[in-house]
Formats: C-alpha cells, structure tokens, sequence
C-alpha cells in the first residue's frame, strides 16, 4: 500500500504539489509513513513524499455508505418538470418486445381525470426501442383521431422522449 502511494505521487507530482491528498485506507499508514524509527525502502518512500500534503485518515465508513454518499455527491440533480396545464392532455407509454412480435401500452389521460387505456400488439420482429417508438407514434395518432389538440407525452425511455422532442440527434 505504501509503494502504491509512492508509485501515485511520484506519476502525479504536479497533481500532488498543488493540493493536499487524502488517502482512505484501512491499514495504519500515517503512523508507517511517519514513523521515525522506519528504514529501507519505506523510509525512502515517507522522505520522498514528505514535500507533498498527504493526510492518511483511516477508513471509518460502511462500504455501502461510500457508495451512497459517493452516488449522493456525483449525480446531477433531476429536472423535475412542470405539472401539466389543465387544458392539456396527458399519455403515458411503453412498448416491449415479445417472442411473438411487439406489444404496447398507452394511456390518455384528460384535463378532468378521465382514463382511457389501449393496447395494441404488432406481428413483426424488432427491437425493443422500435416497440417505443411504435407506441408512440400509435398514441398520438389515437390523440389526433379524437380531436386532441395538445398532449404532454411520458415513457420510461428518455431515448425516446428526448429524440422525438429534438433534444438528442436520431
């Protein structure tokens, strides 16, 4: 462990003279790197890297901890959109591939809460992303047949979503 540290400092010098480091371990390595009475290769090691601010801390975490703390701190905040209008419309979709060709799902929702459900199953073979898009397009043309005017469109799929709102390239 200490050679690792030695081999990382030494290959990222100018990383390590700029800020201080800190290394999570769950061996003792202030008291191996700081210790006076050291000698031999370790003792090499500690008056190498003794210009440079390493602060050894011992690893006091649960690893699943890490891992959420880590996910806690990395992950982008989600956007969470805007409720809908009242006046407008609301379907949610999916589509799946199935041994036998592909199935969908969809539901329209109205302004004032009314439900209405449809399913529909296509006999030919392709991929589960094709299924979404099948879905998709089956709804809005349901939308355009009853006279709906504007619909706000969700699925599971941000690939779908996001291409057809132009968002991401096709």
């Amino acid at each position: 462990m200490c050679y690792g540290v030695y081999f990382t400092a030494k290959m990222l010098i100018q990383y390590f003279q700029e800020h201080v480091v800190p290394v999570v371990s769950m061996t003792p390595m202030g008291e191996i790197m700081g210790c006076r009475d050291a000698s031999g290769r370790v003792a090499k090691w500690a008056i190498e890297q003794a210009s440079h601010t390493i602060l050894y801390e011992p690893c006091t975490t649960i690893k699943s901890k890490a891992l959420a703390d880590f996910l806690v701190d990395w992950t982008e905040t989600q956007y969470l959109p805007p409720p809908p209008d009242s006046t407008h419309w609301r379907m949610h979709f999916d589509g799946s591939k199935m041994r036998s060709g592909l199935g969908a799902g969809i539901v329209m929702s109205s302004p004032k809460g009314g439900r209405l459900p449809y399913a529909l199953q296509t006999h030919f073979a392709a991929s589960d992303n094709v299924a979404k898009y099948e879905a998709l397009m089956h709804g809005l043309r349901l939308a355009k047949e009853i006279g709906i005017r504007c619909v706000h469109y969700y699925d599971d799929s941000d690939l779908v979503v996001q291409q057809d709102s132009g968002d991401w390239d096709a």
